[in-house]
């Protein structure tokens, strides 16, 4: 079967050829073909300025293009490939859809939404595709490589945070946010970073001690799902908190355990790649409240994340540091002006985030049976 894009960025494009598909094509590949026909005419050159733009709003690069640390430059092919041009980038694409068409339920969702129309999702997708897409795939490919280096080389964690936590007091960023976007942003965004950032880091600390507390990430893992909760609920998204409470209820059920090499570690939920899935769509749908969603998607949709069948008791451990790089690249970006795609783009719709919510309820109630 043809490789298939299970959406880069999942559901802007939904529509794109559904109208002239044919029984043969799956809805993934009719998104897929959509995304390419958007990425296709941007040049080699172009590609390597977009990946390096996503490094310096990241604060892994300076304003000059120059590494902000040693250690990064030493993995800088892991993370900029010699060659990016359209062919490597609609590569990437078919890579990313096959992991993301096993999730049987963003495919449920999928099928939803095309019987439905999402007719403002398509106007955007295209009137802006091309402006917004090759920015997207670009910041979609530098982040896979750095969460694919950072599960293999337990220090590339502890060099981000670092860098991340120099940049925020640098800029005095949280001074910067209470004042630009009022104290309850301001509340949330720095305890959703709060309530990431520091598991990261005993990632790392576990794992180069070679030691796992039996009940790490019992409380944790819970209360990171409940900050997201709260802000559906301000939303009225009360069908995707339904998920949200499945997956906050069926936590861990076994200490966690370092893998076989020792560089990662492992968390046991109950019928692993369901809780997986589930979790993935579920907070898909919660970012879609956000104006550029599909930017802030792609934590979910990159392949080492998504990916996770033959290993899904990792899926957490790839899952947090892909996390951390995008809250960090986008509070950091918040301040570097109006030009960034974050700051620019606004895909807003609350059609697309109501129905996605509807089809995730439905999905939850799906894996609870699995789990009895």
């Amino acid at each position: 079967m043809k490789k298939c894009f299970g959406s880069l960025i999942s559901l802007f494009v939904l529509l794109v050829s559904f109208s002239n598909m044919a029984y043969s094509v799956t809805i993934a590949q009719s998104i897929g073909e959509a995304i390419k026909s958007k990425i296709d005419s941007v040049s080699q050159k172009e590609w390597k300025r977009l990946m390096t733009k996503q490094l310096v709003q990241m604060r892994f690069m300076n304003e000059d293009r120059e590494w902000a640390s040693p250690e990064l430059k030493h993995f800088e092919k892991s993370i900029i490939p010699s060659k990016v041009d359209s062919v490597f980038a609609e590569k990437f694409i078919d890579e990313l859809i096959q992991a993301n068409e096993k999730n049987e339920y963003l495919i449920s969702f999928l099928k939803m939404a095309q019987k439905d129309g999402l007719k403002d999702v398509l106007e955007k997708f295209e009137a802006e595709g091309k402006e917004y897409l090759p920015e997207v795939v670009a910041y979609a490919i530098v982040l896979n490589n750095l969460t694919i280096l950072a599960r293999n080389e337990p220090e590339i964690i502890n060099i981000s945070r670092a860098l991340w936590s120099e940049a925020r007091e640098k800029s005095n960023l949280w001074s910067y946010l209470k004042e630009t976007e009022g104290p309850i942003k301001y509340y949330f965004e720095k305890s959703k970073l709060n309530g990431v950032d520091p598991v990261l880091g005993q990632f790392y600390d576990y794992v180069t001690a070679k030691n796992v507390p039996p009940s790490f990430l019992n409380k944790e893992l819970p209360k990171n799902i409940f900050m997201a909760m709260l802000l559906d609920a301000t939303k009225l998204n009360f069908k995707n908190d339904y998920a949200g409470e499945i997956l906050r209820k069926n936590g861990p059920i076994a200490s966690p355990t370092l893998t076989a090499d020792g560089k990662a570690i492992k968390f046991y939920l109950p019928n692993p790649e369901k809780w997986a899935d589930l979790y993935s769509t579920w907070n898909m749908a919660f970012v879609t409240t956000y104006p550029h969603w599909p930017l802030i998607m792609t934590k979910l949709l990159i392949p080492q994340v998504a990916n996770h069948y033959k290993a899904s008791e990792e899926y957490l451990y790839n899952r947090v540091y892909a996390l951390d790089v995008q809250l960090n690249f986008g509070l950091l970006g918040r301040m570097d002006g109006p030009e960034l795609l974050s700051n620019r783009m606004d895909w807003s719709s609350k059609k697309l985030t109501k129905l996605w919510g509807k089809a995730n309820a439905l999905s939850a109630k799906e894996y609870l049976k699995s789990i009895k």
